[in-house]
């Protein structure tokens, strides 16, 4: 398959590391998770900025979070809000993003066309990684899980110099209520790599 690029079909808004791409063919939306954005551009013509067609989502770290982070040494610019995963869920109707904000990974999810948040925004640890130099990956399960309820499963390092590998799914919850608790890999023991579970009511 080949792929044409015109040179007038650009996008960007200044030198903001522009980290995370999702696409949405039915909507022909293109999401770019970047430094302190998020933004919706439409994929035909990214540079379309019509109010239909374009929403500009700008992160903001409150300032006594930023003064925290700057008291525990990370520069400015690391202390800044940073998307570091995104992925479409709902039948594409929520864009749910990890976000670094102050060093501390931040949870939203935003309506996919608006990009207003749908929940109030949370700090959980384990999704991703609040530095971008740390490897890390997730995925959104929306079927098969305990009560059908859709969850992220991350791969990811934890602890002070990241020692720790993991695969993470956080603790299920339907109608504000925690119905199944969280679910980790024991870091200490990489044996369950290469064994099959015997358990049938896992």
């Amino acid at each position: 398959m080949l792929i044409f690029f015109h040179l007038d079909n650009l996008f960007s808004r200044g030198d903001l590391d522009y980290r995370n791409l999702v696409l949405d063919a039915n909507s022909a939306s293109l999401f770019v998770g970047a430094r302190g954005r998020i933004f919706r551009l439409w994929a035909y013509n990214v540079n379309d900025t019509s109010e239909n067609l374009f929403v500009d989502l700008r992160l903001n770290v409150p300032p006594a979070e930023l003064s925290e982070c700057r008291a525990l040494g990370n520069s400015a610019e690391d202390c800044q809000p940073s998307t570091r995963f995104m992925a479409l869920q709902d039948n594409k109707e929520r864009l749910y993003v990890c976000s670094s904000v102050g060093m501390r990974p931040e949870i939203r999810v935003l309506d996919a066309v608006t990009l207003r948040d749908r929940q109030e925004p949370r700090t959980e640890i384990g999704i991703c990684a609040p530095d971008p130099t740390v490897n890390a990956t997730a995925v959104i399960v929306e079927w098969g899980n305990p009560s059908e309820l859709p969850s992220v499963y991350s791969g990811i390092r934890t602890g002070m110099a990241g020692e720790n590998h993991l695969i993470y799914r956080p603790a299920l919850v339907e109608n504000g209520k925690e119905v199944h608790s969280s679910m980790r890999t024991v870091y200490t023991d990489n044996r369950w790599l290469y064994g099959r579970s015997n358990c049938t009511h896992c």
